[in-house]
């Protein structure tokens, strides 16, 4: 089988989708070849015993040539309330995170919050990924069936269904992490800087995300 990369924001789904796809029958690691080290330069991957990876790590990285890569996808306000939750852009937290991004995206430091921070690393990890990609597949979509990422995989195998409840039903698996997040309000629209908004929803209808068209005539009125 020819190398497989599924790539995303991080809080999209990576770590599921590895579980999915080592339930189809796929070595499938997940920030085990593109590590912390290897987006900051400071180590090559190494692919081992590996025929697939999941890894928001791997953006950096792009293209990878012997890899078919797939862009996995998740609702923008989703991305950004469990990135707030588990404090990645908060300054006494999760420093090999902000250091990552800074270094790939350096204006995402410009943001002057920590919600749009985590708004535009949204907006500039899928759209920097998005011109390597073979396929962008939504969670939510292979949450509710795993052929949507299994066949534009390329993976003929398929989970069983008890497979799935298993993995659904596991919080290490689905990779929640509600024991580390601090309730945090999920964020709206008008929590962001209004341009910085607007491009996100952009991108999130580009991607078949539709429930933002709407406020346009909102931000209008906010000028």
């Amino acid at each position: 089988m020819r190398r497989l990369l599924v790539v995303g924001t991080g809080r999209c789904g990576t770590r599921y989708a590895s579980h999915v796809l080592r339930a189809a029958g796929v070595e499938c690691g997940h920030e085990q070849v593109y590590t912390f080290r290897v987006a900051l330069g400071i180590r090559q991957p190494r692919w081992a015993t590996f025929t697939a990876e999941s890894s928001w790590l791997a953006v950096p990285s792009l293209p990878v040539a012997e890899a078919r890569t797939i862009l996995l996808v998740r609702h923008p306000l989703d991305v950004v309330h469990s990135m707030l939750a588990l404090g990645w852009f908060a300054d006494d937290q999760r420093k090999d995170v902000a250091k990552v991004i800074y270094q790939h995206r350096p204006q995402i430091r410009a943001e002057a919050t920590h919600a749009d921070k985590a708004l535009a690393m949204w907006v500039h990890w899928n759209t920097c990924a998005l011109p390597y990609v073979h396929a962008v597949v939504q969670f939510e979509d292979m949450v509710r069936d795993p052929a949507a990422l299994l066949v534009p995989a390329g993976v003929e195998g398929r989970p069983s269904p008890e497979a799935v409840a298993e993995i659904a039903a596991d919080p290490r698996r689905v990779n929640t992490k509600d024991d580390k997040k601090v309730p945090t309000p999920r964020p709206t629209w008008d929590d962001f800087r209004p341009a910085l908004a607007r491009a996100a929803l952009g991108v999130a209808g580009m991607f078949g995300y539709r429930e933002g068209r709407n406020l346009d005539v909102a931000f209008a009125k906010r000028g």
